[in-house]
């Protein structure tokens, strides 16, 4: 039998490890419909999955051989000038928010490369969010000002800090624990023009590690943020984006990054902010992929150099011939440099971030084609976490409980080191929506 067309969208994602293919997928309309799923569901005891953008990096987190709950309908996306907010359906995907948002001289709080979708919302509003402007404004969670879910009680809420402060509070970083959220109204902050875009070189250069560090231990400006990635593939690569919130940083920002010479990709200008994510093609991963996170304060000089050396050389992924595992994967090391001063724009939430929790997140993902190959490439991706963690605490910058981002952490990882002392009350929040248990049906973080 042919699939449908919408079928095939409803299942696909961004990298092929994180599909299952379900028995059928549905594409709700209306929050009621969502409320009439959940009721088939507690009655038939069915697997299932929500999906929206389709980027969750864990199989199962948002697929399943069950019912796939497709949000692709959910398409709303409404400014108020008056109240300085943005309503978004959960179906959108940010190229199409922010360019929505771009003639109003507004823009939220969103994804940092285009073609995501909102629901990465699982991701960017449930789970955290790290943007362009997160140093300026906190993380996306601390820009909502409600979510409407669907709880699997089938109750269809507008959950705000005065009207749910239990579930708002859960909801900030919780995940899927409490239901589908068909719809968000959020922050809206001004938005003019930017200067940034991508420097590229190969090879390891000293001058570029020396950079990284005194970017992290001098840059005091919430307007200035980088985001350097090691890729390896057979060869060494490092792309390095800059970005200031506005058309001009001053003399001095990224001085260090510009003098480099011998990139072999600059585009870096002013430009629109809509232009500038848009510029920021992700790098396609082959047809499966396994992440995992370091939680880092500041990248000293032994740090991003345990970084650079793990991407090389780790055996956690090459051979001893220096070949990698699978032959068509590549490695990828994200340095997220934030100031841990913007965690004082914290609002709270399930996901522990604040100036106690100072904490950011630092990326390991791996790309790669053979299947048999699951096991073994997402222990690598734990052997180099492992061991870039261990310098990062002997360095003060890290520690054993350290919190670690829930949207970059691998499949299996304790819940302690995601979600902190809030645990015990995540569980009892989630059992109180959840009467019929029907979130052990589905992927992703089960408190």
């Amino acid at each position: 039998m042919i699939a449908s067309t919408q079928y095939v969208s409803d299942n696909e994602h961004w990298a092929g490890s994180s599909s299952q293919s379900s028995i059928c997928s549905v594409e709700p309309s209306t929050p009621g419909d969502v409320a009439v799923i959940f009721g088939t569901i507690q009655k038939t005891r069915t697997t299932w999955a929500v999906k929206g953008g389709g980027h969750a990096f864990n199989s199962g987190f948002s697929s399943t051989d069950g019912v796939m709950i497709s949000l692709a309908q959910f398409k709303e996306i409404d400014y108020s000038p008056t109240s300085s907010t943005v309503t978004v359906g959960a179906g959108n995907i940010w190229d199409d928010v922010y360019a929505k948002l771009a003639p109003l001289g507004v823009t939220v709080v969103g994804s940092r490369v285009p073609g995501v979708g909102m629901q990465k919302n699982i991701l960017t509003y449930l789970g955290g969010g790290y943007s362009w402007i997160t140093q300026k404004y906190g993380l996306s969670i601390d820009n909502i000002v409600s979510y409407e879910p669907v709880t699997p009680n089938a109750q269809i809420l507008t959950v705000t800090a005065q009207s749910h402060p239990d579930i708002f509070f859960g909801l900030r970083g919780g995940g899927n624990n409490f239901g589908i959220v068909t719809g968000f109204v959020l922050k809206a902050h001004p938005q003019g023009q930017v200067y940034g875009g991508m420097l590229v070189y190969i090879g390891d250069i000293p001058a570029i590690r020396q950079a990284i560090q005194d970017f992290d231990a001098n840059n005091n400006d919430p307007n200035a943020l980088i985001l350097p990635t090691y890729v390896y593939g057979g060869t060494l690569v490092v792309s390095i984006v800059l970005f200031y919130d506005g058309p001009t940083p001053p003399n001095g920002t990224f001085d260090a990054f510009l003098a480099v010479p011998g990139a072999v990709e600059t585009d870096v200008k002013a430009r629109s902010f809509l232009d500038f994510v848009q510029s920021l093609n992700q790098v396609s991963p082959a047809s499966r992929v396994a992440s995992h996170t370091v939680p880092i304060i500041r990248y000293t000089q032994r740090i991003v150099d345990a970084i650079v050396n793990q991407t090389i050389v780790s055996p956690s992924w090459n051979q001893p011939n220096n070949g990698l595992i699978d032959p068509n994967a590549f490695v990828a090391l994200s340095i997220e440099p934030f100031n841990s001063d913007l965690y004082g724009h914290s609002t709270g939430g399930a996901y522990p971030h604040s100036p106690a929790h100072p904490w950011t997140p630092f990326q390991i993902l791996i790309s790669y084609t053979d299947p048999t190959a699951d096991n073994v490439i997402s222990a690598a991706a734990r052997t180099a976490a492992a061991a870039i963690q261990q310098v990062a605490i002997e360095e003060g910058q890290s520690s054993p409980a350290a919190i670690l981002y829930s949207n970059y952490a691998q499949k299996g990882t304790d819940l302690k080191l995601l979600f902190g002392n809030n645990l015990p009350l995540l569980r009892t929040l989630q059992a109180r929506y959840d009467s019929h248990d029907l979130l052990s049906l589905t992927g992703g973080w089960r408190f």
